[in-house]
């Protein structure tokens, strides 16, 4: 909490301690000069509060199913990496969830895969990438477009990587909110998969599943990340998207797409979001040639 907070806090809290002791003040002297040898007579409320407004509510946890589209972008990437004969280059599309928005900045969680960066090192055959471009760009449900300015890449094997935007003029999204605790999932429980399969024209798309199982894996840290299998449809640019488990009426973010294994049916697998919680251990580096280059380097040496 910054300073001036504190200090808007601390103010505020002065004004009311001394508010309320000027009213114990005023009642105190009003009942001695008012009151009989008995005491002063109790004011009378009237029993009737119909004309009282209601208390405010606050809405049910998670969203409806019509606003699921709002809490996910398609995510395209693009890289070009110098080569003798010919420059290797590269373009894919997936989707990433809206997670937070940071005073101007609107944070977005994917999969790691999803930055082109395995592709764009396998490509390099010198052990040096001489990456010429290299940039990632998000699209909103109103067509809205925002460049990537940096990128946040856990520790570990964990496939799952920060986005951020610039959040200044965006119009339609919901954040999904960092979790803080886990939806009750189990076999059997209905899911919901949202992204953008195989081309941008399907932006949006929702699939339908149930949880087939869950999983634990340990990465190459020995921490432990939690999967969901399931046998919704998880298509080629799917990955990065959210996923929601059903309750009652309302849908709670449960997961980020990852992969379908390929040769099976109906085999998919979720990471879990509750996986983000306590993690603090992202690296950051601006998305563009110069931060891939540095996130490399940075690879190799570990």
């Amino acid at each position: 909490m910054s300073g001036k907070k504190k200090a808007l806090i601390g103010c505020g809290i002065a004004a009311a301690l001394g508010l309320v002791t000027l009213l114990v003040l005023v009642a105190f002297l009003l009942g001695v000069v008012g009151g009989s040898s008995q005491g002063a007579k109790p004011v009378e409320t009237p029993a009737d509060t119909a004309s009282q407004p209601p208390m405010e509510q606050s809405p049910p946890p998670g969203f409806a199913l019509e606003d699921l589209k709002l809490t996910a972008v398609s995510l395209s990437g693009y890289w070009k990496e110098e080569d003798l004969i010919e420059d290797d280059e590269e373009k894919w599309i997936a989707t990433a969830c809206v997670v937070v928005k940071l005073e101007t900045s609107l944070m977005l969680i994917t999969n790691q895969h999803c930055l082109g960066l395995d592709t764009l090192f396998a490509a390099d055959d010198d052990g040096q990438p001489e990456v010429k471009a290299y940039r990632l760009t998000v699209e909103f449900p109103n067509h809205q477009v925002r460049t990537v300015e940096s990128i946040g890449v856990f520790q570990g094997n964990l496939d799952l990587a920060w986005l951020e935007i610039d959040a200044t003029g965006l119009t339609e999204y919901q954040s999904l909110g960092v979790p803080s605790q886990i939806p009750s999932i189990a076999p059997g429980s209905e899911i919901v998969v949202v992204g953008t399969p195989m081309d941008e024209s399907l932006q949006g798309t929702h699939t339908f599943g149930r949880v087939s199982a869950l999983r634990s894996f340990d990465d190459s840290t020995g921490k432990e990340i939690n999967y969901i299998q399931t046998d919704a449809a998880l298509n080629h640019g799917n990955s990065g998207g959210p996923v929601f488990v059903k309750g009652g009426d309302r849908y709670l973010w449960a997961g980020v797409s990852m992969a379908k294994v390929d040769g099976a049916d109906n085999l998919g697998l979720v990471i879990q979001a509750t996986n983000l919680i306590g993690r603090d251990d992202e690296r950051w580096f601006p998305a563009n040639s110069e931060g891939v280059k540095s996130l490399f380097n940075s690879l190799k040496h570990e």
